[in-house]
């Protein structure tokens, strides 16, 4: 059950992407062994078909590291925004700092 629910998110997040409804939208796919059934069913059946395009399944970022997910998300936010890290904020007395 868990996993047809996050296949048919998985899913639905890729044809935003595809049909541009969004943009620069990172998809993260996080537990490597979890994925590759359908990683490689996408590469094998639906590549082979004509279904999807080779670069759509290599838009996903695929990990097993929380870490390595969460820095993809930001860069990509970073990058999309052009954000930065500022200075840090001084410390004020009156805060009780």
């Amino acid at each position: 059950m868990a996993s047809s629910v996050a296949a048919e998110s998985l899913e639905e997040a890729a044809t935003l992407v595809q049909t541009g409804k969004i943009a620069g939208f990172p998809i993260v796919l996080v537990g490597v062994e979890f994925w590759k059934p359908l990683l490689d069913f996408m590469r094998a059946t639906l590549i082979k078909e004509g279904t999807i395009h080779p670069v759509d399944v290599d838009e996903f970022f695929v990990t097993d590291s929380p870490e390595d997910a969460a820095a993809h998300v930001r860069n990509i936010g970073m990058k999309r925004f052009g954000l930065t890290y500022g200075p840090r904020m001084k410390r004020r007395w009156f805060l009780g700092e």
